[in-house]
C-alpha cells in the first residue's frame, strides 16, 4: 500500500509528525504518583559526573534514534539557552541507568516550569515506566512551588502526547517569546496545532467513555 502513496505526501506527513508542538498544564491537577516501581529506583543525576553524562547520552541516543554524546548532554542540561534545568533524574535498574528525564524552568520566566528531554531504553518500553518517570519530574517541580508548566514534544511521540493529556495538560497553540523561535512555517504550524487539538479531543472523549463505563 505504501508504494501507492505519492512520495511528496509521505514527506509531508513526516514533516508534520516531526513538527514541535507544545502542551501546558497546572501542576496542581497532576494525578498522584502512586506506582511502585521496586526494584527499580529513581535517583538524581550528578551533572558534574562524566559517567552520569555518558549514561544520559546513551539513553537519549537509544530513545530518539540519533547519536548523543557527552557534549550534547552538557549543552542540553547545563548550557541550554532557553531553559534552566533544575534537576535531571535517572531511572536505575540494578545500578544501570535505563531512563532519564529533566525538569526545568524558562530563563525568561522562571515561575513557569518545563518538562525536558525524557528517554527510556527500548527494552523497558510498554511497562508504564516512561509515564512514571515523567510524572515524577512534574511532582518534583510542583514540590518547588511551581504551578504553571509546559512541555515541547512532537506528534510522532504519541505516547508522550497521550501521557501529558492524562496529566491534565492542554494544547498550547500560541507560542510565547520564552518558547524560542518556531521552526515551523505558518502553514505547517496551523496543521500541527490542528492535529494536536484533534488528538486532545479524541483522548478526552476516550477517557470520558472509560470513566462512564
Amino acid at each position: 500500500m505504501r508504494r501507492f502513496i505519492p512520495r511528496f505526501a509521505r514527506t509531508s506527513v513526516r514533516r508534520l509528525l516531526a513538527t514541535p508542538i507544545w502542551l501546558q498544564g497546572d501542576l496542581r491537577d497532576l494525578p498522584p504518583l502512586s506506582r511502585d516501581i521496586h526494584p527499580l529506583r529513581i535517583r538524581e543525576m550528578d551533572p558534574s559526573d562524566g559517567a552520569d553524562l555518558d549514561a544520559w547520552a546513551e539513553i537519549q541516543s537509544e530513545a530518539f534514534g540519533w547519536r548523543f554524546a557527552r557534549a550534547d548532554a552538557e549543552r542540553l542540561l547545563l548550557e541550554h539557552s532557553l531553559l534552566d534545568v533544575r534537576h535531571t533524574y535517572l531511572l536505575v535498574d540494578s545500578g544501570e541507568p535505563i531512563g532519564a528525564v529533566s525538569g526545568a524552568v524558562f530563563r525568561e520566566r522562571p515561575e513557569i516550569g518545563c518538562g525536558h528531554m525524557a528517554g527510556l531504553r527500548r527494552r523497558y518500553h510498554g511497562r508504564g515506566l516512561g509515564r512514571h518517570l515523567a510524572l515524577y519530574r512534574y511532582h518534583a517541580l510542583s514540590a518547588e512551588g511551581l504551578r504553571a508548566c509546559e512541555t515541547e514534544t512532537r506528534l510522532q511521540h504519541d505516547r508522550s502526547v497521550l501521557n501529558h493529556i492524562r496529566f491534565g495538560f492542554r494544547p498550547k497553540t500560541r507560542l510565547d517569546p520564552w518558547n524560542g523561535p518556531d521552526p515551523a512555517g505558518p502553514g505547517l504550524r496551523r496543521l500541527a496545532d490542528a492535529a494536536l487539538r484533534a488528538r486532545y479531543a479524541y483522548a478526552r472523549r476516550i477517557s470520558g467513555a472509560i470513566e462512564r463505563s
